[in-house]
């Protein structure tokens, strides 16, 4: 065995055995963005939890339908999930609202011309909007979402004011 191989599969058993309790845990590390300089985590201490997220569709339509080219769709979301307990001090509540951006407009109808689209993020109309806003209380097993508010494609189908939800709790 040469030396460089050695040293290679000594590296290998010293990264093997590493312990874990030498690194310090962090809690946003599977994130992009991570702990966002410690302002994610003073924000989930307090009982908001933030979420962005960004989906980027490109694809190009080589032959056939109205007419070739390319085309990028993109989605981007904002979440809170808001803890009612350590915000409000309310037992079993949680909330959520969520903001909606999409970007592309009409490709299918513009350059495909299919009757089953061609993307789940496609828009009729570039905008932001309320996507979701709902509460939750949790009343010993059974759990209510009061004011849920779902704007997609019906410009306000809102849901009956409480209603019981399946809940893991």
């Amino acid at each position: 065995m040469t030396s460089l191989r050695r040293f290679a599969v000594a590296a290998l058993l010293l990264a093997s055995t590493a312990h874990p309790a030498f690194a310090q845990e962090d809690p946003y590390g599977d994130k992009l963005l991570g702990d966002w300089g410690g302002l994610r985590g003073t924000l989930a201490e307090k009982g908001v939890e933030v979420t962005l997220e960004y989906k980027g569709d490109f694809w190009h339509a080589a032959s056939g339908g109205i007419k070739q080219g390319n085309n990028y769709l993109d989605n981007l979301d904002l979440i809170f999930a808001l803890d009612g307990k350590k915000l409000f001090g309310l037992e079993g509540n949680r909330s959520l609202v969520q903001f909606l951006n999409n970007n592309g407009g009409k490709p299918n109808a513009r350059q495909v011309g299919s009757l089953q689209g061609i993307d789940n993020i496609e828009t009729v109309k570039d905008a932001p909007k309320l996507y979701q806003l709902w509460t939750e209380q949790s009343l010993w097993i059974i759990a209510y979402r009061c004011w849920q508010v779902s704007m997609t494609s019906i410009p306000s189908s809102c849901s009956r004011i409480c209603r019981p939800t399946s809940s893991n709790r």
